[in-house]
């Protein structure tokens, strides 16, 4: 393979394709064609039968001589074309699944002619033929480009389809993208292009290195690393919008890497070192949530807010690669990229007995669980029809839970986290029920004692006071979520619970007489187990800590209580706190 410089550009080659959110935003016309989409490298294809064939990147890297173009070139010889030009993705495939980036980049950098028979062309459009464009619609020109390279291996028209209704793209999408691990569908409409993705992805410039892995821990900071990054995209007057902090996808690699942006700072504070926007990065997310972000204007020095913007947050964010083709500039990073609907951050509160509303809820739908149920006949909490531990035996007890943490298993996703703090109560012994929690199907991942100083023993109470309880770690499976640069490094944590005390400490509303535990406990496990924009599930919610916690965290979040008064104070502690949010109070 022969590798140069050119001095020509392929910028204004470059399709502007707009996103689309899901399947059924595609509008179907009778000339909508859809191509399945490659995680591969943008280039021009200039065919000269006469003189020279090559390929040309966005980097003005032209490539001849490898086993692809060779096949392209003896097809087209077979034509009466004698000169041509294409878009194309050049990628990497094994069999019929295509690879992803990092290694056609592998390949296509390797020494070895064995790797750089890996190397495909995928024909995207067909610009002109002998000097003059084709104007000819896509499906025609797919049709006659899958004729001319029909008994090619390395060279081929990307999958394409003209689909009838969305089911059929439905399956299209299960069968490329799911199963063979196609980057997504390019959908062309006219003269429109959209392109659709299992997930959104977009260009941002980084404008800080944040110092805190969790409350507070500066480890990883204090040895060089760089625990996450603070990224922004701009507006069409250069001003920079915050976009999402971003932590995944920086190994200790990376993480020292990006130390060495502490050379361009220009301001810092307590949490943050801003950088000058100079590093450009591409990245993954699950979906957007609106928020309201900063407006920033930088002026060669520092950066000054200007100003607050309803945009959006990213749930999931993870750094890709980086992209030294792009720069900080409206272009670039347009704020535009990302769909102008965020997804409202959303808190529903059903009324009603767990055991009927939990089935009624998605497989897989939930990332994180905290909750504490009834202890057995320790307490009647308001006398409810239905109330679990206040009528029965034992073995009720542990079968109206049991029924509950089957639901709660079927509820987690493959990485989710459910933290019981189930303590002792009359004759029921916790630790004696957990065999029976883990034949479910839950590991038990780890036992945190919470030990509150704050608890005396009583006058007259014959034994020591109890001043700890249990919380349960349980996962469906081993690689569950763990933020471990978060606060807690052990499995001893002391938080006072300042329950009923009428002293200002704690949070006002630890101080509730009723069903309550720590808003610090539960702001430390919702750290530890989870990421901003999941879904939090508390299916005995009691006075809300869980649903006001999550709020307070940027987590969706989901309650379910029985009690009608303490759906009130749920109501008044944590609806309408936000007018972006969404909220919905159910009775079942």
């Amino acid at each position: 393979m022969i590798n140069e410089t050119s001095e020509m550009k392929i910028d204004s080659f470059k399709p502007n394709m707009k996103f689309l959110k899901s399947i059924q935003e595609i509008q179907l016309t009778p000339q909508t064609v859809i191509q399945l989409k490659v995680d591969g490298e943008f280039n021009l294809l200039v065919y000269d039968r006469n003189g020279e064939t090559f390929t040309l990147n966005k980097w003005n890297r032209k490539r001849r001589d490898f086993p692809a173009l060779n096949e392209l070139i003896n097809a087209l010889n077979q034509t009466p074309i004698q000169k041509a030009e294409f878009l194309c993705e050049l990628y990497a495939k094994t069999g019929d699944k295509p690879l992803k980036l990092p290694d056609f980049i592998r390949h296509v950098k390797s020494d070895n002619p064995e790797d750089h028979l890996k190397v495909h062309i995928g024909i995207w459009d067909w610009i002109k033929t002998d000097g003059h464009e084709v104007n000819q619609p896509y499906i025609w020109k797919y049709q006659e480009l899958q004729e001319i390279f029909k008994n090619c291996t390395h060279v081929s028209v990307l999958p394409f389809f003209q689909p009838n209704n969305h089911a059929e793209i439905q399956t299209l999408w299960q069968i490329y993208i799911e199963k063979l691990g196609y980057e997504g569908l390019v959908i062309r409409n006219n003269h429109e292009i959209f392109k659709l993705k299992p997930h959104g992805e977009v260009d941002a410039v980084i404008i800080g290195l944040n110092k805190e892995s969790g409350y507070g821990k500066r480890t990883l900071f204090d040895q060089k690393q760089v625990p996450s990054i603070k990224l922004a995209v701009m507006d069409e007057q250069g001003n920079f919008i915050e976009l999402s902090d971003c932590g995944s996808g920086l190994n200790e690699e990376l993480r020292k890497a990006l130390w060495k942006l502490m050379d361009y700072k220009v301001d810092e504070d307590h949490e943050t070192v801003y950088v000058k926007p100079i590093v450009v990065c591409q990245i993954e997310y699950m979906e957007t949530f609106s928020k309201e972000r900063r407006v920033l204007k930088f002026d060669g020095q520092k950066y000054m807010q200007v100003g607050t913007k309803q945009y959006v947050t990213l749930r999931h964010p993870r750094l890709i690669r980086f992209r030294p083709d792009k720069t900080a500039n409206p272009t670039d990073i347009r704020a535009n990229q990302i769909p102008n609907e965020a997804k409202p951050l959303s808190f529903t509160l059903y009324q009603g007995d767990c055991r009927k509303i939990l089935p009624m809820l998605k497989d897989e739908s939930i990332d994180l669980i905290i909750t504490s149920p009834p202890y057995y006949k320790v307490k009647e909490y308001g006398g409810i029809e239905g109330e679990i531990g206040v009528k029965g035996n034992v073995e009720q007890y542990q079968k109206d839970l049991l029924a509950v943490l089957k639901e709660c298993y079927r509820l987690l996703t493959p990485q989710g986290v459910l933290c019981l703090n189930l303590d002792k109560g009359g004759e029921f012994s916790v630790w004696d029920f957990i065999p029976q929690i883990k034949s479910i199907g839950f590991q038990l991942i780890d036992t945190i004692i919470w030990y509150d100083k704050t608890r005396r023993r009583e006058a007259g109470y014959p034994h020591l006071s109890h001043s700890f309880e249990p919380i349960f770690i349980l996962t469906k499976t081993k690689q569950f979520t763990m933020n471990k640069a978060s606060l807690h490094q052990n499995d001893v944590w002391e938080i006072s619970h300042y329950k009923g005390v009428s002293a200002e400490k704690g949070d006002a509303w630890d101080r509730m007489t009723i069903a309550t535990f720590p808003v610090k406990l539960v702001e430390q496990l919702m750290d530890l187990y989870s990421n901003p924009n999941d879904t939090v599930l508390d299916p005995f919610c009691g006075s809300g800590t869980v649903l006001d916690v999550a709020q307070r965290m940027e987590r969706n979040a989901i309650g379910i209580e029985i009690n009608p008064e303490f759906c009130e104070i749920i109501m008044q502690r944590v609806f309408d706190k936000n007018p972006n949010h969404k909220y919905e109070h159910i009775k079942i």
